[in-house]
Order: structure tokens, then sequence, then C-alpha cells
């Protein structure tokens, strides 16, 4: 963050989205980009996540995404993120939290008939466990369950999770139980 502070033009090839003070502005600068590019509104964009099978010091991110950004610090709560299969899938008994792996958060035009997809749920995203007003805005995690199951279970993704984020910033990985 340091490096990028000094010099802005130098883009980091991930981003801690969960060490920033307003992680809306950021992910807002990524539709703008894409808005001014495509020549769309930004009213009718919206941020898709697509979810890799790689944790943050892998060497494929040797270079910034092509499209949108590469981010780190999501952390699934009441669910687990399963790498091999790539969805949500239930969580491991005593594990409150999951670790999501990187993810390329970039710009699509919102659909205009409004459909949404199935195996996806829209699940928000806060920028702390008390959730409320820390709406961030909804990731789309692939999911074998109806997204009905999800909303039930109050499954969400937090981006500050204390001893979490800390631990694999330091490259390693931790079991949260709370």
């Amino acid at each position: 963050m340091n490096i990028w502070k000094e010099d802005p033009l130098k883009v980091p090839n991930i981003i801690f989205v969960n060490r920033l003070f307003n992680p809306n502005s950021f992910l807002t600068a990524i539709k703008q980009i894409y808005a001014r590019e495509k020549q769309q509104e930004l009213n009718k964009l919206y941020i898709q996540t697509e979810i890799t099978k790689k944790l943050y010091w892998d060497p494929d991110f040797q270079q910034p995404a092509k499209e949108g950004a590469y981010i780190f610090g999501f952390q699934v709560e009441g669910a687990r993120w399963d790498t091999s299969l790539g969805q949500i899938e239930e969580s491991y008994p005593k594990k409150q939290f999951s670790v999501v792996p990187v993810v390329n958060c970039r710009s699509l035009p919102i659909a205009a008939d409004g459909r949404e997809e199935k195996n996806i749920y829209q699940c928000p995203v806060y920028k702390t466990e008390t959730r409320g007003s820390t709406y961030v805005f909804n990731a789309q995690l692939k999911t074998k369950a109806a997204a009905q199951k999800w909303i039930i279970a109050g499954v969400a993704i937090i981006l500050d999770v204390e001893g979490v984020s800390d631990a694999f910033a330091h490259g390693k990985e931790v079991n949260v139980v709370q």
C-alpha cells in the first residue's frame, strides 16, 4: 500500500480490499474505468466476482488483472469456500470463517431483463462482523444448493475479521474458531 501511495500509477497486482478504509470507492473506480472505456452509464453497471483457486502469493499474480482488479481479503461467514469445487459449501464444525482465494472483480452491465443466474448466491459483503451499515456490495458465489439455503443461513462475506486476514498476510493459514 505504501508503494501505491507514493506512486499512484503503480497499481499493485493484488489489492488487499479489507485494508482499505472505504472499499466502496475502490469498487466504484473499477466501474468508472469500465464506463469510460465502454461508454456506459455508471448506474447500469455492477461488480462481477470471479473467484480464482489460488491465494495471493501464487506466482500467477505477477501482473495486475487484464480487466478489473485482483483482490484479496474476503472471509465467508456461515459457510465455507471449497477451492477444489469452486463453490460455497457447508462450513466445517467449529469454523465460523473461511478465507476466500483471490477474486477478480470487474465491471459488467446489469442484465436488461433483470434475471439472475441459477446456481449463484448473491452474497452480501460487509466491512465488519457487525454487518448493518457496513454493507459494501453483493459478490456472486457459485453453489449447487438453492440460494435460499444460504440466505436463511445468513451467509455473508466479511472483510475485517480480527486475526484472519493478518495471518494470511504473512502467508500462514489459520483456523478461526469463535
